[in-house]
């Protein structure tokens, strides 16, 4: 819903959509009617996370295009803000550090999944370049988690 007000939007895409907040809403439900059994499976929660950030940096880059932004920057701003916003407030809800700001490879998956939606867009089309954006965040959130890759932590010694 954040992403709205950048795009001077007074109806937040979120609202003028309702299945992403049913989405939402029914995933929220589910997590805390089961979260004792589910956190059990801590690697098949890590993939349905990949899955959210990867439809969600498709869809903020989608809706930067829809509403007439096409520099890059501003695509790659919007799709990171609206693909790590949904599991950075999970993570806040569940008291934990959100991943993004972890050693995690999560806002640079997005980062490259909305640069890879702009080619797209620009060389073939719309409905590729969500594909694609899809498909590169998410594998390369799934190729970091299989391979225990993550980003190398600041030093705090100069």
């Amino acid at each position: 819903m954040n992403n709205s007000g950048l795009i001077n939007k007074n109806l937040p895409v979120s609202l003028a959509n309702p299945i992403y907040l049913i989405i939402s809403i029914l995933s929220a439900l589910i997590v805390i009617l089961f979260y004792k059994k589910i956190i059990r499976f801590n690697q098949i929660l890590n993939i349905f996370d990949a899955v959210g950030l990867a439809a969600f940096t498709a869809i903020g880059s989608d809706v930067a295009v829809n509403n007439g932004y096409t520099q890059p920057f501003i695509i790659i701003v919007l799709a990171v803000m609206t693909g790590t916003g949904g599991g950075t407030l999970r993570d806040l809800f569940a008291n934990e550090i959100p991943y993004v700001f972890h050693k995690e490879v999560y806002a640079v998956a997005a980062v490259i999944g909305s640069v890879f939606f702009i080619i797209t867009y620009r060389t073939i089309g719309n409905s590729a370049a969500l594909y694609t954006a899809f498909a590169v965040t998410f594998l390369i959130r799934l190729f970091c988690i299989k391979k225990d890759i993550h980003l190398k932590k600041v030093s705090k010694e100069a």
